[in-house]
């Protein structure tokens, strides 16, 4: 059986790699750091195709993304952005995957639990913020979807009062989601709109007829999309 994406390699990875203890996406991530090479022969570091291929047990690039289009064509400009990255890649997706398990099992533990005592909320509320951080990190460093302005929002989120803060919206300029406590929400997005939007807005980065409020928001967790059967 050809194996051409990560969740098919997953239970491969968990036997070999995972122990009694270890989840799936832990095991991945062990995975990934053994077997895949950290950089290829290219002065940028990332593999070419036939190194990607040798790592991967002489399965081509090519022949993994060939019923993707998008793919493909991703794959003809990555020699001009310093070839596949194919470890940090693989080390992303598994670790986000077990940092979002990590964050619902956080927010499920407190539901069940005392949740309304300050000393548990207080732990609860820096957990899911260091895992926010930490996906951040690794959005940018190994999956390399961030840009100078989205560090720079995340770093006026931190410096304003955000316990974690990471873009999103698939990155590359998008949007960035802050955690912050709902007293505080008020102050945070005005020290956002001081400390990032104004000046750009003084600068003539941002035009002077739009509203701050459209770009910095408070807002509540809620569900995400559901399809509801009547």
């Amino acid at each position: 059986m050809s194996r051409t994406t990560l969740k098919q390699v997953e239970p491969l990875a968990a036997e070999k790699f995972g122990g009694p203890k270890g989840s799936v996406a832990d095991a991945g991530v062990a995975a990934a750091e053994e077997l895949l090479p950290r950089k290829g022969e290219s002065e940028t570091g990332g593999l070419s195709s036939a190194e990607a291929a040798a790592a991967t047990g002489g399965i081509a690039p090519e022949e993994i993304c060939a019923a993707s289009a998008a793919q493909l064509r991703a794959l003809q400009v990555a020699p001009s952005v310093g070839g596949l990255r194919l470890r940090d890649r693989a080390v992303h997706v598994f670790s986000e995957a077990a940092r979002v398990r990590a964050f619902a099992a956080a927010c499920s533990e407190s539901a069940g639990g005392d949740a309304g005592a300050d000393a548990s909320e207080a732990a609860l509320l820096s957990r899911l913020g260091q895992l926010m951080d930490a996906s951040h990190a690794s959005c940018r460093d190994l999956y390399q979807c961030s840009c100078p302005e989205l560090e720079e929002l995340v770093a006026a989120a931190k410096e304003g009062g955000a316990l974690g803060a990471r873009l999103t919206g698939a990155g590359w300029g998008g949007c960035t989601v802050s955690l912050v406590r709902a007293d505080d929400a008020t102050a945070f997005v005005e020290a956002l709109k001081k400390r990032f939007y104004e000046p750009r807005k003084a600068s003539g980065a941002i035009g002077a007829d739009v509203d701050l409020d459209e770009c910095v928001f408070a807002t509540r967790p809620s569900a995400g999309g559901a399809i509801l059967r009547l």
